[in-house]
């Protein structure tokens, strides 16, 4: 206000020019606002290329809007801004460089600052905030974006407020809009869409808001794996590992890139392995009910041969998804284990290798488990034991970069123990925190 103030001096001191404009600068003086706007357009009705008459109309706006409430300040700063813009537009058609001129932004700024700054005050960006005040801080930006349309920095606050107020369309269009009128491109903001999109159930959407950002940052490993990521959420896991083959492609030693390709691959493993585990289930329960339907004293064949049916499909199901598993697998340890020759202290990759060992042996526990094949059964879990012992080299080199990551602890916890190493079992528990 201070600054405002000084301004107003320099504008109405002195006299002497078109008596519309004088009546108009004495009006501000005196704070009647509307008298001020009719001298003034009465001005421009003499002479419509009246640049000064223009720049008192846009801040006896911008004075009126301060008299308002929050909710009905906007056509006012919308009059001012318009005002104030086509009276530069005028000075400079004109070449006249006058005070008006060089302050025509400050007003500018000065609407933007009074809204932005009371909108800031009101919130704790720490802490949950009551609707309304949520409300009014959204308010107070609205009318900020009227009077800079352009502030980048405006629109990032808004989609937050319209997040935390749980508007998620609003929120997306704020962050949209900022990247829009945005000077320079800004990740985060990219990140921050995506992240909005996927509150809202959006997947596709990611994949746009993330191919954006790769054609700008095409050789970032984070948008890689997140636009990876996107594809993966709605199955498209060719696309997926397409784009990040490609990075491997061209720096082809570079181990963080592998190490995005495998375990990017194995993400999608993981998925099927929950499918296969439920199906290995659902597979020893149909047998268990077809012992049973077999053993009463007067079989029912038809439900005989609807279990055998479902025994079969299963089975089938459950080989295509082993097959799936084990190729994907396949390919996914091999860009780990050419990770590791690159950067053997790489902890990813070592443990993501160690997670993959361990998993074989858990589908070869499962099918253990199922098979009423006492020697199948043996095999199993012998090929079980010896995955296990297959992960801990890398477990152990996992934990031995990065000692106080306990998530490490608890993995060797567990296989140590399954293998029956409980002196080692022991220790581990013990750095895991249990």
């Amino acid at each position: 206000m201070a600054v405002l103030a000084l301004l107003l001096v320099g504008f109405i001191a002195g006299c002497g020019g078109d008596p519309n404009i004088e009546s108009a600068k004495l009006n501000i003086r005196n704070k009647d606002y509307n008298k001020a706007i009719e001298s003034a357009q009465t001005a421009i009705e003499a002479n419509p290329q009246n640049a000064e008459a223009y720049y008192y109309i846009g801040l006896a706006y911008s004075e009126k809007a301060l008299l308002e409430s929050v909710y009905d300040r906007e056509e006012f700063i919308a009059s001012s801004r318009e005002n104030l813009l086509k009276a530069k537009e005028l000075y400079e058609e004109q070449e006249l460089s006058t005070s008006e001129l060089k302050n025509v932004p400050v007003l500018i700024d000065f609407m933007w600052r009074v809204e932005y700054n009371d909108a800031i005050e009101l919130v704790d960006f720490d802490r949950e905030q009551h609707p309304d005040t949520l409300n009014l801080a959204i308010r107070h930006l609205q009318n900020a974006a009227t009077a800079n349309p352009d502030s980048a920095m405006t629109y990032d606050v808004l989609g937050e407020l319209y997040f935390r107020n749980n508007d998620l369309p609003n929120a997306i269009s704020s962050v949209n809009k900022a990247i829009e009128v945005a000077s320079d491109d800004d990740l985060s903001r990219y990140y921050r869409l995506a992240f909005f999109h996927q509150q809202a159930n959006e997947p596709e959407k990611i994949i746009d808001i993330m191919t954006q950002a790769y054609k700008i940052w095409p050789d970032d490993i984070e948008v890689v794996q997140e636009l990876a990521y996107a594809y993966m959420r709605v199955g498209r896991t060719e696309d997926a590992t397409d784009i990040v083959n490609d990075l491997i492609n061209r720096q082809p030693d570079n181990a963080e890139y592998r190490v995005v390709y495998g375990t990017q691959l194995y993400q999608n493993v993981l998925t099927i392995n929950d499918e296969l585990s439920n199906n290995l289930d659902l597979l020893y329960n149909k047998n268990r009910e077809l012992n049973q339907a077999k053993s009463q004293g007067s079989p029912n064949q038809n439900a005989i041969n609807q279990l055998e049916a479902e025994i079969n499909q299963l089975e089938t199901t459950i080989e295509e998804q082993r097959a799936d598993v084990e190729q994907t697998t396949n390919v996914a340890e091999e860009q780990l284990t050419r990770a590791i020759e690159i950067e053997p202290l790489n902890v990813t990759a070592n443990y993501f290798m160690g997670v993959i060992h361990q998993n074989r042996a858990a589908t070869y526990f499962d099918l253990r488990n199922i098979t009423e094949d006492n020697e199948q059964a043996m095999q199993y879990n012998e090929m079980a034991m010896s995955e296990l012992n297959k992960s801990l080299p890398y477990y152990e080199r996992a934990a031995e970069v990065e000692p106080d990551n306990t998530d490490f602890w608890l993995s060797l916890f567990r296989v140590y123990t399954t293998l029956g190493m409980m002196d080692k079992a022991e220790e581990a528990q013990g750095k895991a925190g249990l």
